[in-house]
């Protein structure tokens, strides 16, 4: 086994670093590892190379440096391109070796990523995470994991630098599902948040005062905690609405495979597909409020909402 850091632990690499690789990567290095980088745009791995990061030309060299090589890409699309075209890192990767996706993708991906991974002698491990990337900047991120107990040996020790909570499930379609349905309720609730927050605007509850009214009741959620600090300062960036469309079509190819109705992950995906429609795939997540907020000529947060130009989606 290769090592890294104190002499004693796995040589570990990270491909995507994005807004949730990029801050995994940096809890990885600030935990004391030797961490391998690599990441289609140069930019994205340049203050990781400041942070003592090993920069790679590309994802095979890389995978055949380390132990432990960690995916965090934009979806099970990626994931195919990097494990299987060209110089794939399930090939590069030595025997024995861990590959953990946290990438959010397609069940129907599954098999085929752990049939090559026996294949090549190398641990695949599902492990998409959650909770958004601020908390996985604090090292409070929640994992759904499955895989070989040799995998989640190798992966664990590098997951708790960046999550608080590990959740082994049975299988790894069980993995996935648990981020896709947990994130179908994220986006449920976000698809509402808008309607909530202004109603209660229009009906004279002050906008700081919407939170502590919500977490006080029945009404409180983990949207209701986590987001309406965001919409009330400027909406985050982190999580655009090419992810949010990306995510809510798993959901319904998980539901068409599984036989049951999305009606109300339907509602949302509507209510989602508006917002794209208005503001493009690189807006915020939740762009959804923010439409509300045009429509309605109702100001949340500290910017007053631009006047609406075109009409009403559902008009």
């Amino acid at each position: 086994m290769t090592v890294s850091g104190d002499g004693t632990r796995p040589a570990v690499a990270i491909i995507g670093t994005g807004s949730m690789g990029g801050t995994v990567a940096r809890r990885i290095l600030g935990c004391g590892y030797r961490l391998h980088a690599h990441d289609i745009r140069p930019e994205a791995v340049r203050s990781l190379a400041a942070a003592g990061a090993a920069i790679s030309p590309d994802a095979a060299t890389l995978a055949a440096a380390c132990d432990v090589v960690l995916l965090s890409l934009p979806s099970h699309v990626e994931v195919q391109d990097v494990c299987f075209s060209g110089r794939g890192v399930l090939r590069s990767l030595r025997p024995g070796a861990a590959l953990v996706n946290l990438t959010t993708g397609s069940v129907m991906q599954l098999s085929r990523l752990v049939a090559a991974g026996t294949d090549c002698g190398i641990h695949y491990v599902t492990a998409p995470v959650s909770q958004g990337v601020d908390n996985a900047a604090r090292g409070a991120l929640a994992v759904f994991a499955a895989g070989t107990d040799e995998g989640l040996a190798l992966a664990l020790p590098v997951l708790e630098t960046f999550c608080a909570q590990v959740i082994r499930l049975a299988s790894h379609e069980a993995a996935m599902a648990a981020k896709i349905v947990t994130n179908l309720s994220w986006f449920i609730n976000a698809a509402a948040l808008g309607e909530l927050m202004i109603l209660m605007i229009r009906a004279g509850i002050a906008p700081e005062d919407v939170q502590r009214v919500l977490k006080a009741s029945c009404g409180d959620s983990w949207v209701a905690r986590h987001d309406i600090p965001s919409v009330l300062k400027d909406y985050d960036p982190t999580f655009t609405l090419r992810l949010s469309d990306k995510d809510l079509r798993l959901a319904a190819e998980l539901a068409q495979m599984q036989g049951v109705p999305l009606q109300m992950g339907a509602a949302a995906r509507a209510v989602f597909d508006q917002a794209l429609a208005m503001f493009g795939p690189d807006a915020p997540e939740l762009s959804p409020v923010r439409l509300l907020e045009l429509v309605t000529g109702t100001q949340i947060g500290l910017k007053p909402p631009a006047p609406l130009t075109g009409s009403w989606p559902c008009a």
